[in-house]
């Protein structure tokens, strides 16, 4: 029985695309992977893990900030089972250490990896990195001479497939491995988000987990600037509510679907943080993109 390890809303997207490919069986197990909490997110992302859910056989939550090991013992029963039934261990965070411990230990599991987003196709994202694990503690220390080169170098080579929805380019995984998802974006808009399209509008803010970055002041002033300069402010879907205003909206399409229809007969300029959607529709002729991680900002 095949497992599948969602963290986010792009990856259930993904994750539903895999489903309705025959390599991927129809009885499986769901794991929603959080950060802190287990409601983090929006409650449209929620929505859409929900109609997921429905379809799996089991489903249960892993939040990575509670105890190490009843998450490595969570994931090493997951790739029992896996194994046991010949399915596979599906899942986009090559960073994972618990997941990483128990693939070590339980040699036998099968891997298959998909995207998480920009940090796949950028060589110098977290996800290509081969250092080992810093920090002081007993924990870490044997993380280390675990794997030397870290986790996601181990998890990269134990993968033996990658979904990816960034067609010809280089992903964390060499071309031999890599299957392109028929994925279109436009298919993925949800009509109750077109109550915000607006012939008006010209210009829109791809927002961000502001309170996640190393600098949430700064990182706050910028979206700030950008809100005061656009015509709507597109919320990211684990972004805290910062302020009150009319321009402020959370989508139930993907951000990329939107901009999409919403750049279909006009010009738009997009401000992002970097975001995963400049790199989806960085060919699109009706969209300007400004990062604004930029330096200049």
């Amino acid at each position: 029985m095949d497992v599948f390890i969602v963290r986010t809303r792009l990856q259930a997207l993904i994750v539903n695309n895999i489903l309705t490919r025959k390599d991927a069986g129809d009885r499986f197990i769901l794991v929603f992977l959080h950060q802190y909490s287990k409601r983090e997110d929006a409650k449209e992302v929620y929505e859409l893990y929900d109609s997921l859910k429905k379809r799996a056989v089991l489903s249960f939550d892993i939040v990575s900030a509670h105890s190490f090991l009843k998450n490595f013992i969570k994931f090493y029963f997951l790739s029992l089972v896996s194994a046991l039934s010949r399915g596979k261990m599906h899942l986009a965070a090559f960073d994972s250490y618990p997941f990483a411990l128990s693939a070590k230990v339980f040699p036998f599991s099968s891997i298959v990896t998909f995207d998480d987003g920009s940090a796949n196709i950028l060589s110098w994202s977290k996800y290509y990195d081969e250092r080992p694990i810093r920090g002081p503690g007993i924990r870490k220390s044997l993380l280390r001479t675990i794997f030397p080169q870290g986790c996601a170098r181990y998890l990269r080579d134990r993968t033996t497939r990658h979904y990816t929805i960034f067609k010809n380019k280089s992903n964390v995984v060499e071309t031999g491995r890599v299957t392109e998802l028929d994925w279109d974006w436009g298919c993925l808009f949800d009509d109750r988000d077109a109550v915000y399209l607006s012939p008006d509008i010209q210009a829109v803010v791809l927002g961000t987990p502001i309170h996640d970055h190393n600098d949430p002041k700064g990182i706050l002033k910028k979206a700030a600037f950008a809100l005061n300069n656009s015509d709507l402010y597109i919320c990211h879907p684990r972004e805290r509510e910062w302020v009150k205003s009319e321009k402020v909206v959370r989508l139930r399409s993907p951000a990329e679907a939107f901009l999409q229809r919403l750049a279909g007969e006009k010009r738009i300029k997009v401000f992002h943080f970097n975001s995963t959607v400049a790199y989806a529709l960085n060919e699109s002729e009706n969209i300007e993109l400004v990062d604004l991680m930029d330096s200049e900002f």
